[in-house]
């Protein structure tokens, strides 16, 4: 995609790189999202509860995001041990920090919405952007465990063991010469 390199070649650290990532995979959750608030809340369509309409809406849109983060914004910093069961764990993690995303965009939509008389839409849009920047974060910390102390890095290296079908480098030697040293243990390489 040449706007990522645009983005590289501005000098933009590697966490913003992923922000703007997953903000893209935020803008198809929106799209989901709006799709489905307009077919389920529309007068002219199903015309349900605006509240339970948004909810069922949101939660669509936080399984599409799921797919798309875990596949290509925060590829690479999951531990791939059962692809799997690590994938499920995510999702719930995932789901569970967007359920606070959901409560606090459920209450902007509807306090814009009926204090403030704004259009459905863009007050649902406002609610979304307000609630992304929490969302990035959180999962970026506790769904998929980065630590954000290396500013220049965007997170902080995430050591684990290497799967053995991934370790065709020089890397093979060490970590079979270390496979039966604890972690956190010191040691020197000569």
């Amino acid at each position: 995609m040449s706007w990522i390199r645009t983005v590289k070649r501005f000098g933009a650290n590697p966490l913003f790189e992923r922000y703007v990532k997953f903000c893209v995979v935020g803008g198809t959750g929106m799209l989901v999202d709006m799709g489905i608030i307009y077919l389920l809340a529309s007068p002219f369509l199903l015309g349900w509860n605006l509240s339970l309409s948004k909810l069922i809406a949101a939660e669509a849109a936080i399984f599409n995001n799921f797919l798309w983060n875990d596949l290509w914004t925060f590829r690479g910093l999951a531990i791939r041990r059962n692809v799997w069961a690590e994938r499920l764990v995510r999702l719930g993690k995932f789901n569970l920090i967007c359920i606070a995303g959901i409560a606090l965009s459920v209450l902007l939509l509807n306090a814009q919405v009926y204090w403030l008389n704004m259009n459905v839409y863009l007050a649902n849009f406002i609610a979304i952007v307000f609630v992304s920047v929490w969302n990035f974060f959180m999962n970026l910390r506790f769904g998929w465990n980065a630590k954000l102390t290396n500013p220049m890095a965007g997170a902080e290296a995430n050591l684990r063991p290497i799967d053995p079908s991934d370790n065709r480098g020089s890397g093979a030697f060490t970590g079979n010469q270390l496979r039966d040293v604890p972690n956190g243990d010191k040691n020197r390489n000569r």
